[in-house]
């Protein structure tokens, strides 16, 4: 009941125990909460990423695509101890003045277990630096 509350007011996130109609499918990670440096590369270009989630990402950029068009996407998460690059299809869902929210198109289960390495090494990354502090 909070949780439907809190996302009704804008509050949420949409990714705990909400209604169905307010919840994500996927939970969303905030690269700035992350410590974990993460770009996008498309067209030779690259643009910093904001968030992600195993369905898609949101970045910031200028001179996009509008919404509907796809596009071919390089993602690098430079972890501690290695760079993994994620090569994705896309397609623009959302373009806001200088933000770009993208859905994955088909990802193969070698993407899937590329993106749960990442997990893997965030969470590591969050525990390391929850011991330090």
């Amino acid at each position: 009941m909070i949780d439907r509350l809190l996302n009704i007011l804008g509050l949420g996130d949409g990714s705990l125990n909400g209604a169905s109609e307010w919840r994500r499918r996927h939970v969303r990670h905030d690269i700035r909460e992350s410590g974990v440096e993460a770009e996008v590369e498309i067209n030779g270009r690259a643009y910093s990423l904001r968030d992600w989630s195993m369905g898609g990402l949101c970045f910031d950029a200028d001179n996009m695509p509008e919404a509907g068009q796809d596009i071919d996407m390089n993602i690098r998460f430079r972890l501690p101890h290695e760079t993994i690059t994620i090569r994705q299809n896309g397609r623009v869902v959302r373009a806001m003045k200088k933000r770009i929210a993208a859905e994955f198109v088909q990802t193969t289960p070698d993407m899937q277990r590329r993106f749960r390495k990442v997990l893997d090494g965030m969470h590591a990354l969050q525990f390391v630096e929850s011991q330090v502090a």
